[in-house]
Parts: structure tokens; C-alpha cells; sequence
């Protein structure tokens, strides 16, 4: 063993993105169909708890891959999948930032100026949107790595990638949403 904890790297990453944050972007699409009231309050309030849990996985993740590398004396955001694995983390922040001053329960919301509120939700959707379709592409161009290339078992699951972002979009950009609320 040489204290090697990459492997933590990719296994808490596609937690975070594939799975946890997947079901949060699909938790809060369904909430949006939804009138105000209870039921789409508790689906919002899991909402978060899950895409908390998708940060808190790519954390770890970017913990692993940058104590391996300063283990192992290598250099960290040298290659353009560590460059946009960084622009995702940061996005993984502030997405969630935007959602805690867009979400009306938490009494920020509020404090807004009038012209803002609506705006505040826009961007909260819309940064969580390009964190979802970033970590994607973070994860194809880190599957393509010559050290992690293994030919068709890799192919599969850039596919398995590309299928989950194709049904992440189709799902999101399909649905209807309910009317425009106050």
C-alpha cells in the first residue's frame, strides 16, 4: 500500500454528482409542479438535505484527489479536468448560497428588494444547472485520462454519464412548471 487514496477520489465525486445531486435536481424539479403549501415545502426541505449531502460527498472527493496528490509530490489543477472539477466545486457552493436566499421559509427571501426575488430563484436553478452539466463534463474528461482509460469498460461508462446528463436534461427542460408564484 502506498497510502494511495485516490480511489476515494472518483467513488465520492459520482456520489455526489451522478446519484445524490441527480435526485436533488429531480426532487426540486417535481417541487416546482407542485402547489404552495406543505407537501412542497417537505419536498424542498429534502431537496436541500440531499444536495447537502452531495456537497458534503464532493468535499470528500476533493479532499481525497488533492491529499493523494500533495502524498505523492504531484502538482494539483494541472489538467483541464482538474480545472473543471474546480469551477464544479465552486459552483457546488454557490449554487447552494443562492438557494438558501432564494428559499422563502428561511426569511431572507423577504429582505430582498422586490426586483430581486425573482431573480434570486432564477440564478439559484440556473448555477445548480451548470453544477450538474459541469461535473458531467468534469467526469468525462477525468474517464479519458490515460491512467484511467481501460478501452470499452471505460466507453460504457462515459456512456452510463452522458445517458444520466441526457436524462437529468430532458427531465428538467421537459416539465412543466406551475405558474409563476409570488
Amino acid at each position: 500500500m502506498d497510502g494511495s487514496r485516490f480511489g476515494w477520489h472518483p467513488t465520492m465525486m459520482a456520489a455526489a454528482y451522478a446519484f445524490a445531486m441527480a435526485q436533488g435536481v429531480h426532487l426540486a424539479t417535481d417541487a416546482t409542479k407542485l402547489p404552495p403549501g406543505n407537501r412542497r415545502l417537505q419536498q424542498l426541505i429534502v431537496h436541500a438535505w440531499t444536495m447537502a449531502a452531495a456537497i458534503g460527498c464532493a468535499g470528500l472527493g476533493a479532499y481525497a484527489i488533492y491529499s493523494n496528490k500533495t502524498l505523492h509530490d504531484k502538482p494539483h489543477f494541472a489538467t483541464l479536468h482538474a480545472k473543471v472539477g474546480l469551477a464544479t466545486l465552486c459552483m457546488s457552493v454557490v449554487a447552494p448560497l443562492l438557494g438558501v436566499v432564494s428559499f422563502k421559509k428561511l426569511g431572507i427571501y423577504e429582505k430582498l428588494p422586490v426586483a430581486m426575488q425573482a431573480q434570486s430563484k432564477w440564478l439559484h436553478r440556473n448555477a445548480g444547472k451548470i453544477t450538474f452539466f459541469l461535473a458531467a463534463g468534469a467526469s468525462l474528461l477525468g474517464l479519458k485520462t490515460p491512467s484511467i482509460f481501460k478501452g470499452w469498460v471505460t466507453l460504457v461508462i462515459m456512456g452510463l454519464v452522458l445517458a444520466n446528463s441526457a436524462a437529468v436534461a430532458m427531465y428538467v427542460f421537459a416539465t412543466p412548471k406551475s405558474e409563476p408564484r409570488e
